[in-house]
């Protein structure tokens, strides 16, 4: 597998709202959000914990062949219209730490 980098994908959906989301990559920022306890707000987790309340889903870094299957994707559980019409990715470049 090639390497590839986590990315935020800033969605805007069928029925006009927007979320945010996280498309895993296999960089240091997946395999340190793949091993964090999604409850755990301690040391160098705390910024984890604080970032992923503000994402929607996130997708494995397999999910996807190419960023173009993007569009038409509905995750969002009870919204009505809520497939992809739009997207921004952005590199996650994160800076780990271990305090």
């Amino acid at each position: 597998m090639s390497n590839q980098k986590s990315k935020l994908i800033y969605a805007e959906l069928k029925n006009g709202r927007s979320f945010k989301y996280v498309w895993l990559g296999n960089d240091t920022f997946a395999k340190e959000y793949e091993e964090w306890d999604h409850d755990s707000s301690e040391g160098k987790w705390e910024s984890m914990y604080y970032f992923d309340e503000k994402i929607s889903y996130h997708f494995d870094a397999d999910e996807f062949k190419n960023e173009s299957e993007i569009i038409g994707v509905d995750v969002e559980d009870g919204l009505v219209d809520a497939e992809i019409v739009y997207y921004e990715l952005e590199d996650i470049n994160w800076e780990i730490s271990d305090e």
